[in-house]
């Protein structure tokens, strides 16, 4: 349980690095008496990531469970091959980025509307949600029971949205004063973003390249 959560960590702050919810979120906290309609924001973030990864998770759990059991020896290779595709992407990251759309701002700032648009903001940057599914991939390795399987989930989403709360707390502590500084956090977002994911995506792939190869000959030499 305590290795699953430690191997989730590095995961779960890849995918925190999200420039969508992050300028959305700066936009919900410069409006005014933002507090309620920017805490909704973050729990629709939160709703909607952990019940997409708990649906994965139990509709795929079955199959991944069997695929483990009747073929052990190559769950190291699918390793190796995931961290091949983390490196992929990393070095494609930027050209991916100049493509992609952006989420308008929403028409209403009522709670319930803010709260929707977290949950579709979660689903929108889609290079984010590897570093999920990989999370679930190893969650679901560890066989663990329902109610620990929702509390891991849970833990990983509270890492997720930390910078957002983060930026809250900057908000509730300069109030209003905070405008000129969450506007310059969104412009560095959006300028050392992609740079930043581009490193962590790298260097993950690499981590996962070198531990599936270790643990692999180590398999072959018990044999």
């Amino acid at each position: 349980m305590n290795t699953v959560l430690i191997y989730l960590i590095p995961l779960a702050a890849i995918d925190s690095l999200n420039p969508t919810t992050t300028a959305l979120h700066i936009y919900l906290l410069m409006t005014p008496k933002p507090l309620v309609r920017s805490i909704t924001f973050i729990l629709g973030i939160i709703a909607g990531y952990w019940t997409a990864g708990l649906l994965i998770a139990l509709g795929f759990s079955k199959v991944i469970v069997n695929a483990i059991n009747s073929a052990e020896k190559f769950i190291y290779v699918i390793q190796f091959f995931i961290g091949i595709v983390l490196i992929i992407i990393g070095f494609t990251l930027n050209q991916s980025f100049g493509k992609q759309a952006t989420i308008k701002h929403p028409k209403s700032l009522k709670p319930m509307s803010t709260f929707v648009l977290g949950v579709v903001a979660t689903l929108w940057d889609i290079p984010t949600a590897l570093p999920y599914i990989i999370a679930i991939e190893r969650i679901i390795e560890a066989k663990l029971s329902l109610l620990k399987l929702m509390g891991v989930l849970g833990f990983y989403n509270l890492i997720f949205v930390f910078p957002l709360i983060v930026l809250l707390w900057i908000y509730i502590i300069m109030g209003n004063k905070s405008a000129v500084l969450l506007e310059r956090i969104n412009r560095q977002m959006a300028k050392w973003y992609p740079k930043i994911l581009q490193v962590l995506m790298v260097c993950f792939g690499l981590l996962l390249i070198v531990d599936s190869t270790i643990h692999g000959f180590n398999r072959l030499l018990q044999q």
